[in-house]
Protein backbone atom coordinates (compact mmCIF):
# COMPACT_ATOMS: atom_id res chain seq x y z
CA UNK A 1 0.00 0.00 0.00
CA UNK A 2 1.90 3.22 -1.00
CA UNK A 3 1.07 6.77 0.85
CA UNK A 4 -0.59 7.96 -2.04
CA UNK A 5 -3.46 5.29 -2.27
CA UNK A 6 -3.95 5.57 1.84
CA UNK A 7 -3.84 9.50 1.18
CA UNK A 8 -6.58 9.44 -1.58
CA UNK A 9 -8.55 6.91 0.99
CA UNK A 10 -8.17 9.25 4.29
CA UNK A 11 -9.39 11.90 1.41
CA UNK A 12 -12.34 9.60 0.14
CA UNK A 13 -13.42 8.58 3.75
CA UNK A 14 -13.06 11.97 5.49
CA UNK A 15 -10.41 10.01 7.93
CA UNK A 16 -7.07 11.39 9.14
CA UNK A 17 -3.90 9.93 8.19
CA UNK A 18 -1.06 9.76 10.47
CA UNK A 19 2.91 8.95 9.51
CA UNK A 20 4.87 8.19 12.68
CA UNK A 21 8.62 8.43 11.01
CA UNK A 22 11.13 6.63 12.71
CA UNK A 23 14.68 6.38 13.39
CA UNK A 24 16.86 3.49 14.71
CA UNK A 25 20.05 5.25 15.57
CA UNK A 26 23.59 3.75 14.36
CA UNK A 27 21.54 1.14 11.96
CA UNK A 28 24.22 2.18 8.76
CA UNK A 29 26.36 1.04 11.38
CA UNK A 30 25.32 -1.78 12.54
CA UNK A 31 23.70 -3.15 9.05
CA UNK A 32 27.56 -2.18 7.82
CA UNK A 33 29.48 -4.01 10.38
CA UNK A 34 26.85 -7.07 11.05
CA UNK A 35 25.64 -7.32 7.30
CA UNK A 36 22.00 -6.86 5.45
CA UNK A 37 20.18 -10.25 6.94
CA UNK A 38 21.10 -9.00 10.57
CA UNK A 39 19.89 -5.25 9.49
CA UNK A 40 16.69 -7.02 8.29
CA UNK A 41 16.63 -8.84 11.48
CA UNK A 42 16.90 -5.61 13.75
CA UNK A 43 14.33 -3.97 11.83
CA UNK A 44 11.64 -7.05 12.29
CA UNK A 45 12.28 -6.61 16.04
CA UNK A 46 11.67 -2.86 16.33
CA UNK A 47 8.43 -3.01 13.99
CA UNK A 48 6.72 -6.39 16.09
CA UNK A 49 5.98 -4.12 18.53
CA UNK A 50 4.49 -1.43 16.47
CA UNK A 51 2.07 -4.12 14.58
CA UNK A 52 -0.32 -4.02 17.28
CA UNK A 53 -1.28 -0.41 16.30
CA UNK A 54 -2.82 -1.93 13.12
CA UNK A 55 -6.72 -0.59 12.49
CA UNK A 56 -6.84 -2.30 8.55
CA UNK A 57 -4.41 -5.44 7.45
CA UNK A 58 -2.81 -2.76 5.44
CA UNK A 59 -1.69 -1.06 7.87
CA UNK A 60 1.12 -0.88 10.14
CA UNK A 61 4.95 -0.62 10.59
CA UNK A 62 6.78 -0.30 6.53
CA UNK A 63 10.62 0.21 5.94
CA UNK A 64 11.97 3.00 3.71
CA UNK A 65 15.76 2.76 3.50
CA UNK A 66 17.37 6.23 3.84
CA UNK A 67 20.72 8.36 3.30
CA UNK A 68 23.40 8.84 6.09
Amino acid sequence: MTIEKEWNRACRDRNCLSLIPMDINFFKKYNDHYGHAMGDTCIKKVAKPLSNWRIRPCTGPRKRAGTG
